[in-house]
């Protein structure tokens, strides 16, 4: 018997800020928030930089069954979304 595998699938090049990805998330909602990105004299010091790496993933395993990623960021979240809304609206 075959042993399992486990395959990451995901994007490589929809790589995106939290600043850009919140600016996408408003727009894919339709809501009308603004989206501040800098500093604020109002807030208090201490953000402390990311300690979080650079993250790409690597899809070379599932690359090499001939599969490609074919979602952008935007498309990809919108489709999660509208899933989430018909899994989430009552009728």
């Amino acid at each position: 018997m075959e042993s399992a595998h486990t395959y990451k699938l995901s994007n490589p090049i929809a790589e995106i800020k939290i600043c850009d990805l919140a600016s996408l998330v408003a727009d894919v909602t339709d809501s009308h928030l603004e989206v501040y990105a800098g500093t604020n004299p109002d807030l208090k010091p201490g953000f402390m930089p990311s300690t979080v790496p650079k993250l790409l993933p690597i899809i070379a395993k599932v690359q090499a069954l001939g599969w490609e990623p074919a979602v952008d960021l935007y498309d990809g979240f919108k489709r999660i979304l509208f899933s989430w809304l018909c899994l989430n609206t009552t009728s």
